[in-house]
């Protein structure tokens, strides 16, 4: 079901000096928002400045348009309302002593204000001719968008007629009855810019911007287009001297986009703005003016954002206000205005009304350089640059090993460069506002090593042909065993890393910081057992018929409905990679990966459980189910086969909104064999619905009944020590004979687990806690004998 929403990734804040925390370098004067409505009573806003100088502030509301005397402009006053179309699309420009404003929905048409004699007198009309474009005729009743250029052209875009491409008007003549000139374009048009007989469209439904030659109104001449980043260009605004042009793309987590047009055959993308603090979130960039080297963004929920431009392919946040409540996808600042004589900003929010905001702009520091090879001099491509400021900032060089960075803040800094396969190195640099600091700098490749070794069965020593992933700071390899479980990767950067093996019928290992400094082989012992976390892939198959929201291994994006998690944010197992399997995934609107139009399926390899005595089943499920139309009626079905039969194991029709662990006791419900499978089916079937589904942690282990008190000592002898303890704490485990079902698992306070460790043999220690928080935690071993101990640790 595709639905409009709050998507979530991760909350995170916005900045100021010190904090950074969404509003710097602007300060507010005053906000308006008595014609309130509903949600969306406000979109777009200009500023209008009398001849006299007297400033006033055009408002576009859902039922009209506002005109407000910033005389005072903390205390704004309304001196007139115009009624129209109820719209939540309106925009509006100036030329001369009138403003025009046009409406995206009803029959307004082009609506003409007159305020020669304002505040006094202010008179309009709704001006709604007949005219002709390319074989049509129609009455003018809608556009989406205009603008005036200093000629005193006006470009109407998005119209009623000629295919929402855009229509020309002469105001300088008569600008109370404007004069049809005719189309300049012929495609759907969103928004314009124009000068100098020069026009540019943001061609939003076909992605790119286009420039078109209107020297010859009777004859328009098509110049050239060019994509934008992610295909939905929204607005588009000029630099002052021409030679750039910038861009918005309406699309959550999109960019403003900044091109060099100079040469129209060989249009250039020098760089892309979005908030890092709150990148992921779903925010959506709406509009971008140009204003002395400064972009004035209205970023949607994220509100008012200042960027510095002067340096095109380098372009600077240099401050914010946030004007909305709101975050991630949604509503919030449409509009903002930033070309009043007085320097006053004018913002419009959807939901909060007319902002009046006053800018200390400032240049950013600017950090530019390249980086190359240290031992080839080869200019190096995707190196991460990031200065450890307060103010977020990162970026990456390109193919010629240039990067073009910066912040704000100003003094001294150290500077990191990272790059897969090369060590890093961290720099100090002095900043100052308006100045550029060039770096250049070598990069030390990693040196290379070789590993290799054998994946056994711990049973039999025989080999297995598993999977092992090598993880670390430096890079991830993976490499699928022979049938002899011999493995071997050649040239990997010598680093610490973890090792993830994982096969069907054997319980995965972890082996955490494992120093690949050396050439050096590993064997790789593997217990029996049906255990998965999905952190590698154990080969599970996925069928359905639905039309999105397939069964997918990945580390979950959540998306939020209304205040409830829809789509999980984090697996269930807590293992450290964090993979689940979930009903699609992404980023955006809650509707565009959820399960639409037929069923998926998840389905496990076979299960050989003859040997078992009493085996359980036990893992987490995910259920989401809400929204759209008519009666909730979707679940989530869980299945076990043995080949022959296949039985219900049970049925979710309510939703969970959190991971829920269940367990079942097989022999309770079918007849054990060597073919055992585990299916997992939900869909979205009759009346549309949004429907979100996971899966974790599987695990298939002999029944066992764990009593309430503790195991006697005799029994088993667990130790733990130092405790309590500030770096790591060992843990030291005495069985009184092998037992493959016991198991240490580790809580946190508030009962989320933190770690799992299975018990390899007899005798068996480890070291803890290296990764956790300082706080309490809770060790838990369960297993043979049945009973349990709980030790409470202590890290300071």
């Amino acid at each position: 079901m595709q639905l409009r929403i709050i998507p979530f990734f991760l909350l995170l804040s916005h900045f100021s000096f010190g904090q950074f925390d969404g509003t710097f370098n602007i300060s507010l004067v005053s906000q308006t928002n008595e014609r309130f409505i509903d949600g969306r009573s406000y979109n777009d806003v200009w500023g209008f400045e009398a001849a006299d100088g007297r400033e006033y502030a055009i408002l576009g509301g859902k039922e009209g348009t506002i005109i407000l005397d910033l005389v005072n402009s903390a205390q704004p006053t309304e001196v007139a309302f115009i009624p129209g179309a109820s719209s939540i699309w309106r925009d509006m420009k100036s030329f001369g002593n009138y403003v025009y404003v046009v409406a995206d929905r009803g029959q307004d048409g082009l609506l003409i204000i007159n305020m020669e004699n304002a505040p006094a007198t202010i008179t309009w009309e709704f001006w709604k001719p007949t005219l002709t474009a390319g074989l049509s005729t129609a009455t003018l009743q809608k556009c989406h968008n205009l603008y005036i250029d200093e000629n005193g052209i006006c470009f109407l875009a998005g119209c009623n007629l000629n295919g929402g491409g855009v229509l020309m008007f002469d105001l300088a003549t008569t600008p109370g009855q404007p004069e049809y000139l005719g189309p300049a374009t012929f495609r759907y048009s969103h928004d314009v810019f124009a000068r100098g007989d020069t026009l540019y469209s943001a061609d939003l439904s076909n992605g790119f911007f286009s420039v078109t030659d209107v020297s010859n109104k009777q004859n328009p001449e098509f110049l050239a287009a060019q994509e934008t980043t992610r295909d939905f260009t929204h607005n588009v605004w000029l630099s002052d001297d021409g030679n750039y042009l910038f861009t918005t793309d309406e699309r959550s987590n999109a960019f403003v986009d900044a091109y060099d047009i100079s040469d129209l055959g060989n249009i250039q993308l020098l760089d892309t703005y979005r908030p890092l603090e709150t990148e992921g979130s779903g925010v959506l960039p709406h509009n971008v003016h140009y204003y002395n080297g400064y972009l004035v963004i209205s970023y949607y929920a994220d509100g008012v954002k200042i960027v510095d431009a002067s340096r095109p392919w380098n372009l600077i946040e240099v401050a914010a206000y946030d004007t909305s409540p709101n975050s991630g996808a949604g509503n919030g600042c449409w509009g903002a205005f930033p070309y009043l004589n007085s320097g006053l900003v004018l913002a419009s929010d959807m939901e909060e009304g007319l902002f009046v905001l006053e800018v200390d702009y400032k240049r950013g520091s600017y950090l530019e350089g390249s980086i190359r090879d240290q031992q080839t001099g080869i200019a190096l491509s995707e190196v991460a640059v990031t200065i450890k400021a307060t103010q977020k900032n990162f970026d990456k060089t390109g193919p010629d090993g240039r990067f073009h960075t910066g912040t704000i803040e100003q003094g001294t800094f150290t500077v990191r460069f990272t790059k897969e396969g090369y060590y890093p190195k961290e720099v100090e640099v002095s900043l100052q506002n308006g100045l550029l600091t060039e770096l250049n700098i070598e990069l030390e490749p990693i040196q290379k090593i070789s590993f290799a070794g054998l994946i056994l069965n711990e049973e039999t020593n025989s080999g297995i042909p598993a999977k092992l992933m090598v993880q670390g700071e430096n890079g991830t390899f993976s490499i699928l065993a022979n049938s002899f479980g011999a493995f071997s990767l050649e040239d990997v950067p010598e680093g610490i890393y973890d090792i993830y093996v994982g096969s069907w019928g054997f319980r995965p290992k972890r082996i955490i910081n494992l120093d690949l400094t050396t050439s050096q082989s590993l064997n790789v012992a593997l217990q029996p057992g049906y255990v998965d976390d999905f952190s590698i892939d154990q080969g599970w198959e996925v069928k359905g018929t639905a039309n999105s929201g397939q069964w997918v291994r990945e580390i979950p994006i959540g998306t939020n409905y209304e205040g409830d998690f829809s789509n999980p944010a984090v697996d269930a197992a807590d293992d450290d990679l964090g993979f689940c399997y979930i009903t699609g995934n992404g980023e955006g609107d809650v509707g565009a990966f959820d399960v639409d139009d037929g069923s998926v399926k998840l389905i496990s390899p076979p299960m050989d459980l003859q040997s078992y005595e009493n085996p359980s089943l036990s893992f987490y499920y995910w259920f989401y189910n809400a929204a759209g139309v008519g009666d909730l009626d979707d679940t989530l079905n869980v299945f076990i086969s043995n080949g022959q039969e296949k039985v219900l194991l049970t049925q979710v029709t309510e939703n969970t909104n959190t991971w829920t662990k269940v367990e079942f006791n097989l022999q309770d419900y079918i007849e054990l064999t060597d073919n055992m499978v585990f299916m997992v089916e939900t869909g979205d079937l009759g009346n549309p619905h949004l429907v979100e589904a996971g899966i974790d942690g599987f695990l298939v282990q002999e029944r066992i009944a764990v009593a309430n008190e503790n195991i006697p000592d005799q029994e088993v002898q667990m130790t733990v020590f130092p405790n309590p303890f500030t770096e790591r704490i060992q843990v030291q485990v005495s069985l009184p004979q092998k037992a493959q079902q016991s198991s240490l698992r580790i809580y946190n306070q508030l009962g989320k687990e933190v770690e799992q460790l299975y018990l390899s043999d007899v005798e068996f220690t480890a070291e803890i806690g290296s990764n956790w928080n300082a706080g309490i935690y809770f060790l838990v071993f369960e297993g043979y004998p049945s009973g349990r101990i709980v030790k409470k640790l202590v890290k300071q």
